[in-house]
Order: C-alpha cells, then sequence, then structure tokens
C-alpha cells in the first residue's frame, strides 16, 4: 500500500471553479500497482496550515479501513476461488468416471477409443455396451454446455443410456427413450 499526498488551496472565493479547487488534501491508495481509491477533503473556507494535520490522520484512518476492506475483499474472492476450484475437480472427476476403462471384445471387431478434453471439464462422452453375444452398442456424445453442467447433464445421459440398454431396448428405441426422457427435464 502506498499513500499520496496532493494539497491546492486558493484565496479566489468568489470563483465556483476556484471553490471547487478548495481541495485540502487529495489522497490516493494504490494497491497492487493501481490507484484504487481517493480520497479528498474538502476546504469551506480558505486553506490554512492548521488544517492540515487533523484531515492528513483522518485520510489516511480512511485508507488504512479501505485498505482492510479491500483485504477482506480478496481474501472472500480467494475463498471462493477455491471452491470453485474443489467443484471443478468433482465435476472431472464424475466426468472422467463415466468413461469406460476398457472396450468390450467383440469376435471380428476391435475397439479402441481415447478422450482428450480440450477444456478442464467438457460435454464430451464415449461408451461401448454390450448387448448381448457379438453385439455392441457405441455410443458417443457431446453436449452443447461446457463446465459443470456438461459433466451433470453427461452423467445424466450416461445413466439413461445405460438403464435403457440393460433392460435390452434395440438402439433405435434406446436413442428415442432417452431423447424423450431430456425432453422432459
Amino acid at each position: 500500500m502506498s499513500i499520496t499526498q496532493t494539497y491546492w488551496h486558493t484565496s479566489d472565493a468568489g470563483d465556483p471553479v476556484s471553490m471547487a479547487k478548495r481541495v485540502m488534501i487529495l489522497l490516493g491508495l494504490a494497491v497492487a500497482g493501481g490507484l484504487t481509491g481517493l480520497g479528498a477533503a474538502f476546504a469551506a473556507a480558505r486553506w490554512t496550515p492548521r488544517y492540515a494535520l487533523p484531515t492528513t490522520v483522518l485520510l489516511v484512518s480512511l485508507a488504512v479501513v479501505f485498505f482492510v476492506l479491500f483485504n477482506a475483499s480478496v481474501a472472500r474472492s480467494l475463498q471462493q476461488g477455491q471452491e470453485l476450484r474443489r467443484d471443478l475437480l468433482a465435476a472431472q472427476e464424475l466426468q472422467r468416471s463415466l468413461l469406460p476403462t476398457s472396450m468390450p471384445v467383440v469376435q471380428g471387431i476391435e475397439i479402441a477409443a481415447a478422450c482428450r478434453m480440450a477444456r478442464m471439464i467438457g460435454g464430451d462422452h464415449f461408451d461401448a455396451i454390450e448387448l448381448g453375444p457379438g453385439r455392441v452398442l457405441l455410443v458417443v456424445a457431446d453436449v452443447s454446455v461446457k463446465g459443470s453442467a456438461a459433466a451433470l447433464a453427461m452423467a445424466a445421459f450416461h445413466a439413461l443410456v445405460r438403464t435403457f440398454a440393460m433392460e435390452g431396448k434395440s438402439p433405435a428405441e434406446i436413442a428415442r427413450r432417452v431423447h424423450a426422457q431430456q425432453q422432459a427435464g
């Protein structure tokens, strides 16, 4: 924190512009390399040195209060940032847990998959679900939202597809029912 002082005075009491310039003290508060606060004490009468010390003490006190409030605001922002990061990591782990760790083995078919997300959390998803001997449902999906909302939307999609696939539904019926469920909200 740095504090700067500038003094002005004028003897022209009849001029409104000069009256506006009757600032005894202008105090700038610089935090993190930029001007973040400004305090001023205006003189109703002609400036005299006897007002300088009490006004300076007042403005420095106000600057200290401002600095304390500023630090509290920064601390609150940091805490919110840490909470957001924890939420994003949880959403990322949720999304990662929905991706298959291995692919089904089907005679005559080689299945391989990989997922590299451009963001920490995205809406990309793939799955390979065995439907029976020699039958595999390949699922590739991408939701239009990003971030935590994408992970939650994909978790719901994943659960619906898996549920309907385990009921023995055809791929067309699975798609129809997933769509109907998502439209219903």
